[in-house]
């Protein structure tokens, strides 16, 4: 009788013991399954805010940087109907809509949506969001955006053929090696088959070595003007 007497109470020691873990457990899933959610499958990354009421006032949150292809909770809980997002993108993409909350340049909360520029905020256009079947969770998916083209280095590949920017004249040639790293190409003239390292910012594309041509040929009129008459270029 003792020894069964023992397994009973240790029995129920352990469910004492447990039953505060599992609930603990259980109020962690849920808590991690509730809330809104802000998924970006859009090109580029973005920067968003939310508005929501509480308690019958109007409430504007941010900012929540959102990379591509990553998800962010930006609530909770979510026991209204209606939520509002408003997202900026790195590329100039705006996703909003016709709902108008305040928002700063800073992480921020803020209460009310009225009078914003005289409270020191910016007003910004959201989209709304129904959560029709009052789910516990909701998730919404930010997509569209404008693909970032390459710019500088990144716009460059071996064999395009460019111009190397010079004082005189630019100089038609093409890239046979890129370094990233140092922000340098390798290019070989047409001219004569030679080859050197420049930086990147010495290459440039026809229409601005066209540009170039121009700029050159209204500094050499004007320096032949002051040649032939130097009071004129005095007097300017």
């Amino acid at each position: 009788m003792k020894t069964k007497y023992l397994k009973v109470k240790k029995r129920g020691w352990i469910c004492e013991c447990m039953f505060p873990a599992l609930l603990l457990l259980y109020n962690t899933v849920v808590s991690a399954e509730q809330g809104l959610t802000l998924c970006n499958n859009s090109n580029e990354v973005t920067y968003t805010a939310i508005g929501y009421n509480l308690g019958g006032e109007w409430i504007s949150e941010g900012w929540w940087k959102i990379d591509k292809n990553e998800c962010r909770k930006t609530l909770s809980t979510i026991p209204n109907k209606f939520y509002y997002v408003h997202a900026s993108g790195d590329n100039g993409s705006v996703w909003g809509d016709d709902y108008t909350f305040c928002v700063d340049t800073k992480p921020f909360t803020i209460n009310g949506d009225k009078n914003c520029k005289n409270r020191g905020y910016i007003e910004k256009r959201f989209f709304q969001i129904e959560n029709s079947s009052r789910a516990s969770h909701l998730t919404h998916n930010l997509t569209g955006g404008v693909a970032k083209p390459p710019s500088g280095i990144d716009a460059l590949d071996v064999g395009d053929g460019v111009y190397v920017q010079g004082v005189f004249s630019d100089e038609l040639a093409t890239i046979v090696r890129i370094d990233k790293e140092m922000n340098m190409v390798k290019v070989r003239r047409n001219s004569d088959g030679t080859t050197k390292w420049v930086n990147v910012n010495d290459v440039i594309s026809r229409e601005q070595s066209q540009a170039n041509d121009v700029m050159r040929g209204a500094t050499g009129v004007a320096l032949f003007i002051c040649i032939i008459n130097p009071d004129a270029c005095r007097n300017n």
